[in-house]
């Protein structure tokens, strides 16, 4: 039988499950020594775990999938670090733990980039929550992309209904923060209406 290296063969493992997390499934069934490579800083740090932007349930404390995703955060992943953090923000209000968990994973996809923008704002940081959200505009590919992304961003946050009037009053102060500002800018403030008015049913 040929021997391969256990570097090689986490190489191997890491580069299968950047495809997807769940290509790692046959390795973490097979046990032993592969199940301990599965759970390497080096795997888990780079698997591929794109499908939580789609489906937020995978992310609740009774999923199946939640251990994997605490492994993962705990070796730094940035998507596990952005669904985490959306996850505390949403469920128990801001700190400034949660969103600097988030931040965190903000240069890593536009998902995230434009989540921490708009949580900032949530949460009364609005010229900083401006700049980040400009920036995310400024690196979108046209306006239906930036719209994916907020229903995307919506899937993770799943809000009850409700009319929340601190909602409504934030919205009100970037329209003036605005007033005289370029297109770009007042098109990212229209974006950001558009978040909060789905995900907060206002």
């Amino acid at each position: 039988m040929t021997y391969i290296p256990i570097p090689l063969v986490t190489e191997i493992i890491r580069r299968v499950g950047k495809k997807g997390f769940r290509y790692l499934g046959p390795f973490i069934a097979a046990g032993g020594a592969y199940t301990e490579l599965v759970n390497t800083e080096l795997v888990l740090k780079d698997v591929d775990l794109q499908e939580f932007f789609y489906n937020g349930e995978l992310a609740s404390l009774t999923s199946i999938y939640r251990p994997f995703l605490v492994r993962c955060l705990a070796h730094d992943n940035p998507t596990a670090k952005y669904v985490e953090s959306i996850r505390l923000l949403t469920a128990f209000g801001p700190s400034q733990a949660r969103l600097d968990l988030l931040g965190e994973a903000a240069p890593y996809s536009l998902e995230a980039w434009y989540a921490y923008g708009l949580f900032l704002i949530c949460c009364g940081a609005y010229e900083d929550g401006v700049i980040v959200l400009q920036a995310f505009v400024n690196n979108v590919s046209h306006f239906n992309e930036a719209l994916t992304i907020a229903d995307r961003l919506e899937v993770l946050v799943r809000v009850k209904p409700r009319h929340n009037s601190s909602h409504m009053q934030r919205l009100l102060l970037m329209g003036v923060f605005v007033e005289n500002g370029s297109n770009v800018l007042k098109g990212m403030v229209t974006l950001c209406s558009y978040s909060m008015l789905r995900m907060f049913n206002i």
